[in-house]
């Protein structure tokens, strides 16, 4: 089988895909969100200024009430910030874990199109060539027909399979297009009629616990849950500090215009000074602190369940990769060259005379079933290796 000389790289259409697909860029953007959050979380709260004025009448002969400013702060006790901050840290965590998980399903998206565009792309040059031999085969036998080594019904056999031949090129390059839609759609990006760049029949020996130590370092399904964990915690710890109440602390200057007894004259300045706590007596943060712990008792089950998840779809997709790789080196090292060499035989025969056209036929339709079956095998596999790559594991051939 002749290799094809592709231009489009998938590296180039990695790159392409992460600059223009909307779901991966708001997964980046949410990132920069829970950053700004972050950056908010913590920051002490803002003193209030204001005036203050008591006692006071419209009546100029009344010489009494007071007139000032004021400062008012509230100061935040039990660590609530440092507790704000750390959950904040938490949801950027998340939110980079999460974007980590879009980029891998982007991308293992796209490899699965790009290694089905290769397979296609050679399954259509199998079937051109097909349909070219089927068009010829239809034409030798016309030939012995006219001869009279060949009968009306093997005619009408050959333009049948000639014809069927036609059928399945027009349904390959039917099916290339398709997919090349499905690539454009996803860099949204026009691709134009280039060929794709990849050597379709070098499918990778991978080992096994390798991938699985790769995919167990950077699947962002296993970071999740840590996530998940730490941040129930912080959120029980939040919801038990919120018990304590903070304090409420006013202080300012006033003018004082009330006649003393002592001068006969205003008090003139004074200073004013307030402490207010809430008092918890029917807030407690019960139901806060309820819906905490079980938040932290569901964030718990999360690990052992995520490993399940991941290993039975790691189990498949390393299953279907072993067998399409076993496969596709018995079609190349075995049943392809066998079947070519007895092709080759049986046109040296018939050129010779010593063999029929029939056994020349059969044996050329057994090649070019053959040579389907490995790109088909080879796809299965090209598709496997695709998950692999993307450490998900979400296999969906």
């Amino acid at each position: 089988m002749t290799l094809l000389l592709l231009a489009l790289n998938l590296l180039d259409l990695e790159k392409l895909a992460l600059a223009q697909n909307a779901a991966y860029q708001q997964a980046v953007i949410q990132l920069r969100i829970a950053e700004g959050q972050r950056q908010q979380a913590g920051l002490y709260p803002n003193p209030s200024i204001g005036f203050n004025s008591e006692h006071n009448s419209p009546n100029p002969a009344v010489r009494w009430g007071s007139n000032g400013g004021f400062l008012s702060q509230r100061i935040v006790t039990g660590n609530k910030r440092g507790i704000e901050k750390a959950i904040a840290d938490r949801e950027v965590d998340e939110a980079r874990a999460r974007r980590d998980l879009a980029r891998f399903e982007l991308t293992g998206h796209l490899r699965r199109l790009y290694y089905q565009a290769l397979g296609e792309q050679q399954s259509l040059a199998v079937r051109e060539q097909l349909a070219k031999t089927a068009t010829e085969t239809a034409g030798v036998f016309r030939q012995l027909l006219n001869t009279g080594l060949a009968d009306e019904p093997d005619v009408l056999a050959a333009d049948v399979e000639a014809q069927r031949a036609e059928v399945r090129l027009s349904q390959a390059r039917l099916a290339l297009a398709r997919t090349r839609q499905q690539l454009t759609a996803l860099v949204q990006q026009e691709l134009g009629a280039e060929p794709l760049d990849g050597d379709f029949f070098a499918l990778p020996a991978l080992e096994r616990a390798a991938v699985w130590s790769l995919i167990e370092a950077e699947n962002p399904e296993f970071t999740l849950p840590g996530i998940s964990i730490r941040r129930s915690e912080l959120q029980l710890a939040q919801a038990r500090q919120a018990r304590i109440p903070d304090v409420f602390a006013r202080g300012g200057v006033r003018y004082n215009r009330e006649l003393s007894e002592i001068t006969r004259g205003a008090i003139g300045p004074e200073g004013i000074f307030d402490l207010s706590v809430e008092l918890p007596l029917f807030n407690r943060q019960q139901g806060a602190i309820a819906a905490a712990k079980a938040m932290r008792a569901r964030a718990a089950l999360e690990p052992a369940r995520v490993r399940r998840s991941v290993d039975s779809r790691f189990a498949e997709v390393w299953q279907a990769y072993e067998q399409a790789r076993t496969a596709a080196q018995r079609y190349q090292r075995e049943m392809l060259p066998a079947t070519e060499k007895a092709l080759t035989l049986y046109r040296a025969n018939y050129k010779a005379m010593s063999g029929t056209y029939p056994n020349v036929l059969q044996t050329q339709r057994t090649y070019f079933q053959l040579q389907e079956e490995y790109l088909e095998t080879l796809q299965s596999g090209w598709a496997a290796v695709a998950v692999l790559d993307a450490r998900l594991v979400s296999y969906n051939p």
